[in-house]
């Protein structure tokens, strides 16, 4: 079983995740993170949140660490986002937010989609991979 969470510390949460009780630190870094979503496939764990770069609360950046490894999905935007969840499906790295859904680092902003859009069936889509 795998779970994915944080550790409370004085700087801020440490990335962790658990592997059938075991923890794994995913980050050495000392700037804090939120982790909010886990996904394994094959022996690769992935996992998606929020990175608080250099610890500074107003740049935050979707990240999704593939085996300890981050990949910051738009490191160029302050405040561009928090994801909330992952999800991998062969190559295609899926990653929700609030308004925002990313798929392998393109974004599609949920709120502005029409109904006849057909990026919100692509959104349909994602979500029943996560189910």
């Amino acid at each position: 079983m795998y779970i994915a969470g944080n550790t409370i510390s004085i700087d801020g949460g440490i990335p962790y995740y658990w592997k059938n009780g075991t923890p794994y630190q995913i980050s050495e870094s000392k700037a804090p993170c939120i982790i909010a979503g886990i996904a394994v496939l094959d022996n690769d764990v992935y996992l998606s949140g929020t990175d608080y770069q250099s610890g500074n609360s107003i740049f935050q950046s979707v990240t999704y660490w593939k085996n300890g490894i981050p990949y910051n999905v738009f490191p160029e935007e302050i405040s561009s986002g928090i994801a909330n969840g992952i999800a991998v499906n062969g190559q295609d790295v899926h990653i929700i937010g609030y308004v925002n859904y990313w798929k392998n680092g393109i974004k599609i902003d949920i709120i502005n989609m029409q109904a006849n859009d057909n990026s919100l069936q692509r959104i349909k889509n994602m979500i029943q991979i996560f189910i």
